[in-house]
């Protein structure tokens, strides 16, 4: 992705990988805007909620972020990188519970704790600054989509071509980028 957006427009475009494995969106706000003002992108792309999603110790558990909180937090994010460009925010791909109950840490992820998740992120996605890429949507419909995740919940190379050819086509159509 980096390689492509990077050159694909007739400006080059810089791409900074400011994820962090673990964060939640409140950690995302907490360092997100500074450090897209101290940047200035052409365009933010976001990836939340299945940090937020995730329980601790057990199924039973409450997740790590209530959705009225995430919602909020969320909404604070969007309007806080709006004044600074562009923001796309991606839904997360529908986890495999067959290998995300546990998880590494004691962590358990669902799939229908990612679907409320995702219901929320599409709700609050309405501004005009800000596109919705529904991964989790598109993928949920597709049949090979196990096939697609390394551990249930990170895509493997094969996912990863797959989501860069999807994500390529969205952003073509939304900024007219050249997409070869």
């Amino acid at each position: 992705f980096k390689a492509w957006h990077e050159t694909a427009k007739p400006a080059k475009h810089r791409v900074f990988n400011l994820g962090v494995g673990g964060d939640t969106v409140a950690d995302m706000l907490s360092r997100g805007p500074s450090e897209c003002q101290a940047r200035r992108p052409n365009l933010v792309v976001l990836y939340p909620g299945l940090n937020d999603s995730r329980r601790r110790g057990s199924v039973s558990e409450a997740p790590a972020t209530s959705l009225d909180q995430f919602t909020t937090t969320l909404h604070t994010l969007i309007k806080a990188l709006g004044g600074i460009s562009p923001t796309l925010v991606m839904s997360s791909v529908p986890p495999d519970e067959s290998r995300t109950n546990p998880f590494r840490g004691g962590y358990f992820f669902s799939e229908s704790d990612a679907y409320e998740i995702t219901r929320a992120i599409a709700s609050i996605c309405s501004s005009p600054e800000t596109y919705y890429f529904p991964l989790f949507e598109r993928w949920c419909n597709q049949q090979d989509r196990k096939d697609l995740l390394l551990d249930g919940l990170h895509c493997n190379a094969q996912g990863h071509r797959e989501l860069f050819k999807e994500l390529r086509l969205f952003l073509t159509e939304k900024f007219e980028v050249n997409a070869t």
